[in-house]
């Protein structure tokens, strides 16, 4: 077989595996990007597909927060969705190697610890700390509320689902009024949890705190009732997270 054949042969080869390489990079490039225990062991977390609009200021983060004997995985795949707008969700498993016992209110740990994965995070994806959101569940949300004044100094914005409680020290009005950022909070709750009056009592430190706050009632839902409520609720938490505060 001529030389110059099998050189043609092989260039026409080369031609077409970059033809059908080409599409299958696009592909990828748009692609979100999940991880397994990380940033930590049983967290998952889903990366957007990257989008040059962000790549100036990095991308959003939501960091979830599950509620007790709850998996992080089960609260990330209610979440999840969010990464088609451009958000980073990272579901952080209360840690068992730090003492937590599936409970994150009953843990109370140092928030630190949900700091520093907010930072491995960072060291992995361009992340925008102007835009670092925390939501959480039931006990995720009771810790929330306990710990929010250490967790306000990280996350712009708060969002109670399904508990909550007041925070551990409290606030009288002059401390309130001379704090200079007020953190938007965001309340999804029914009034049949009987625990549901612990969640208005933090509503009442955010309104007296000047916070922004948006409360949605459940008339006539319980606790698991608003577990099934997010699938509904969860697109106008999303816009309401994204809209210019």
């Amino acid at each position: 077989m001529p030389r110059s054949f099998v050189l043609s042969a092989f260039a026409l080869l080369l031609a077409l595996l970059a033809l059908l390489a080409g599409p299958r990079s696009a592909e990828a490039a748009t692609r979100e990007t999940l991880l397994r225990d990380f940033p930590c062991a049983k967290c998952v977390t889903v990366l957007p597909a990257p989008d040059p609009a962000s790549a100036a200021f990095g991308v959003p983060v939501l960091v979830l927060l599950h509620g007790d004997g709850q998996a992080a995985s089960t609260l990330f795949d209610a979440w999840k969705s969010a990464a088609a707008r451009g958000i980073a969700v990272v579901s952080l498993a209360c840690p068992d190697a730090e003492g937590c016992k599936g409970s994150y209110w009953r843990w109370n740990g140092d928030p630190q610890w949900i700091q520093s994965h907010v930072d491995a995070l960072s060291a992995r994806v361009k992340i925008d700390r102007a835009r670092l959101w925390l939501a959480g569940f039931s006990g995720g949300a009771s810790y929330l509320g306990y710990r929010t004044q250490e967790l306000e100094k990280t996350f712009s914005t708060l969002v109670i689902h399904g508990g909550g409680m007041s925070p551990a020290s409290a606030v009288t009005a002059s401390d309130a009024s001379s704090t200079t950022e007020k953190r938007r909070t965001y309340f999804l709750l029914g009034d049949k949890n009987p625990l549901h009056y612990l969640a208005r009592q933090l509503h009442a430190h955010y309104t007296q705190c000047g916070n922004p706050s948006t409360l949605r009632i459940l008339e006539g839902v319980d606790h698991p009732g608003e577990w099934r409520a997010l699938e509904k609720e969860r697109t106008a938490i999303v816009d309401w997270m994204i809209s210019p505060p």
